[in-house]
């Protein structure tokens, strides 16, 4: 799964499943996969929308902080702390300002 979080851009999981194991495939599934859409932030990091966590607008909260092997945890067991997309896209401006000084 490490290549298919190295992928340039979008990817949807549900697309390498092909490649696991089809009892584990079953549990992502289950648990929602295909409503978890991970994405590249340009800054080196992997982010997600997780669309089974809505704010109170619906819109799809933005997950962090995950790898090669974290992203299952978060597609198994969604977590609870997430951030609207605003407060981590303005996180990201402020990143990328202080790296250009």
């Amino acid at each position: 799964m490490f290549l298919a979080l190295a992928w340039p851009g979008r990817f949807v999981i549900a697309e390498f499943f092909d490649v696991l194991d089809p009892d584990f495939v079953a549990r992502l599934e289950e648990a929602g996969s295909e409503q978890f859409t991970v994405f590249h932030d340009v800054l080196g990091d992997f982010a997600a929308f997780d669309a089974r966590l809505r704010d109170a607008s619906g819109e799809p909260r933005v997950v962090e902080g995950f790898d090669d092997r974290t992203w299952i945890e978060l597609v198994l067991r969604p977590q609870a702390s997430t951030k609207r997309f605003e407060a981590w896209l303005e996180q990201r401006i402020a990143r990328i300002k202080l790296e250009l000084g």
